[in-house]
C-alpha cells in the first residue's frame, strides 16, 4: 500500500514527513488509524493498495509460514539417587580409599 500526499501541507505519518505530491510505502495496519482515516475523508491524503504487501507484511507472512518447533517433553520424575543433583564433579567423586581412613582418623 502507498500513502500520497496530495494536499498542499506537509503530513507526519509516525515520525516520517510526507511533502505534498510524494508518496510512502505503508502497511494495512498503518492505513487503519484513525487519523490516516480522517485525512482520507478530509481529501488531504488517499491510500493507493497496489496489490504488493510491504515489507513488513512479507515478514509477518514468512514468520507464519515458517514450521512450528514442539518443546522437548519434560521429565517430572525425581532424580535417583545415584545422580547427583547439582554441586562440584570433584568434591563430589569418590575418595580414595586411603583419604578415608586419613579423614575420619583427624575427626
Amino acid at each position: 500500500m502507498t500513502l500520497v500526499n496530495i494536499s498542499n501541507k506537509i503530513i507526519n505519518v509516525g515520525t516520517t514527513p510526507v511533502l505534498p505530491s510524494e508518496s510512502l510505502p505503508i502497511t494495512k495496519a498503518i492505513a487503519e488509524y484513525p487519523a490516516i482515516k480522517a485525512f482520507v475523508e478530509q481529501s488531504l491524503i488517499k491510500i493507493v493498495d497496489d496489490g504488493k504487501p510491504s515489507a513488513s507484511e512479507k515478514k509477518t507472512k514468512a514468520e507464519a509460514e515458517m514450521p512450528v518447533k514442539t518443546a522437548e517433553p519434560v521429565s517430572t520424575a525425581a532424580p535417583s539417587a545415584s545422580e547427583p543433583v547439582a554441586g562440584n564433579a570433584a568434591k563430589d567423586a569418590a575418595e580414595p580409599e586411603d583419604k578415608k581412613t586419613a579423614n575420619s582418623k583427624k575427626k
